[in-house]
């Protein structure tokens, strides 16, 4: 099912986010949602995936059925080491091969296995960002969200990261925030722009 917003309004006290915005996303490729800071990224973000229902108009095809999000915060489970926090979130079936992608994507994100068996408290904010962006990856839904997944990586990191991006722009619907030009450029990504 497409993602279509229709006449989207959405107000904080006086300030007004949007006013009958709409917009309708291909079922893949890579969207960037740009615009400067306070215009309604991160909250456009938590519409599409249903995690804030306080606006008027429609969206049909989010909603936490079809999406995955990678915050600008982490949100690891503090007592769940870095595999099982991709692992529980991603998976519902305990299997060997299930068990292979998470190492797997783990291992591509530049993760020991020593690093996987580390909880949140002791994890760098570059390992707990890879781990969350593992998680969302992972996790099968139609519409993968990225709410500034790069922002704390190094430059190799955050090529491998863009690489993972564009293959799973193949597949299904990507929309990201970035406020990295050169990003944009290297992923040719369509920009969705609230300003």
């Amino acid at each position: 099912m497409s993602l279509i917003i229709k006449n989207l309004s959405k107000s904080f006290d006086e300030k007004t986010l949007f006013r009958d915005f709409s917009y309708s996303f291909e079922d893949s490729g890579i969207y960037v949602i740009s615009g400067e800071s306070g215009v309604g990224k991160t909250t456009l973000l938590r519409i599409i995936a249903g995690l804030d229902k306080n606006y008027s108009g429609t969206v049909t095809g989010g909603g936490f059925d079809n999406v995955s999000v990678c915050f600008q915060e982490n949100r690891l489970f503090p007592h769940l080491s870095a595999f099982n926090n991709v692992f529980m979130v991603s998976f519902s079936e305990e299997t060997e091969e299930n068990k292979n992608k998470v190492r797997a994507l783990l291992k591509r994100l530049n993760l020991t296995d020593k690093d996987m068996e580390l909880y949140p408290s002791e994890l760098s904010g570059g390992m707990r960002q890879r781990i969350a962006f593992a998680r969302a990856v992972l996790k099968n839904s139609s519409i993968l969200i990225l709410d500034e997944a790069t922002k704390e990586l190094d430059s190799a990191l955050k090529s491998e990261l863009l690489t993972i991006i564009k293959e799973e722009s193949d597949s299904r619907l990507v929309i990201m925030v970035t406020h990295d030009p050169e990003e944009i450029k290297l992923l040719s990504a369509t920009v969705v722009s609230l300003s």
